[in-house]
């Protein structure tokens, strides 16, 4: 199984999104090159027993990599880069997509073959297998035009701060003592309360963001100056399950 996964991520290009203009034209380039960089290998020979289908678990709502339209139809970077794999070695691939912290709960139940967009941790390092990166992704903080003065996690503290259950942000908030927190369980759900007035710190991953505040006209209400960290996007497998 790993195998599989190791080689669907040589499909992925690096996605730059520190303009929303220039991630629509990365992003559309990366599709782009999906379409054109498969690489060749035989599933029969490389596989010991081919399997009729693999289960993907994910969170259903990270634009534009996956997100699901107004008809809850799965959409996204990552449904066409998955399809293109399909239809390369005719393994079927059926998505268990849902809110973030319960993809991880499914997988690690044992109830999906593979977890999608996932951040290599250490604690998530003892019960799985990561694939190599495909995708750097930066993780900044966004704060109200009417907040000032927050530069590093020093200033961060005292702030309610909202960010996506089972992010890896929140490790990384409470190691540099940020125990404020308030999770939610989708990135839209960050954004409709920030949007209601509710919240003014939150962090979530930069393309969900940028889309998400550009969608909801939110974007000159936000701003953003700490970069938490940055991160990648692997893709996992149970450990022990690596064929």
């Amino acid at each position: 199984m790993v195998h599989n996964v190791f080689v669907l991520s040589r499909l992925s290009k690096r996605i730059t999104c520190n303009r929303f203009s220039n991630s629509i034209v990365s992003i559309a380039t990366g599709i782009a090159l999906l379409f054109f960089w498969l690489p060749d290998w035989n599933c029969e020979a490389s596989l010991p027993q081919k399997p009729d289908k693999i289960v993907v678990a994910t969170d259903d709502n990270y634009p534009p990599f996956i997100f699901r339209d107004e008809e809850g139809k799965l959409n996204g970077i990552l449904i066409d880069e998955w399809n293109l794999w399909s239809k390369k070695t005719g393994i079927k691939v059926e998505w268990i997509a849902t809110d973030w912290n319960k993809a991880q709960s499914l997988m690690l139940e044992g109830k999906a073959d593979v977890l999608e967009t996932v951040f290599f941790t250490e604690e998530r390092a003892k019960k799985l297998t990561f694939s190599k990166p495909y995708v750097q992704i930066r993780v900044p903080v966004y704060f109200h035009r009417s907040l000032s003065g927050i530069s590093d996690f020093k200033t961060l503290r005292g702030f309610a701060i909202g960010a996506k259950a089972g992010d890896a942000s929140i490790e990384v908030l409470r190691k540099n003592g940020i125990n404020t927190i308030v999770e939610y369980p989708s990135y839209e759900a960050i954004i409709n309360d920030a949007s209601a007035g509710n919240l003014k710190v939150f962090t979530i991953d930069e393309p969900p963001a940028l889309y998400l505040l550009y969608k909801k006209n939110l974007d000159r209400e936000f701003r953003q100056s700490l970069n938490l960290y940055t991160g990648a996007f692997h893709r996992a497998v149970l450990k022990g399950r690596e064929d």
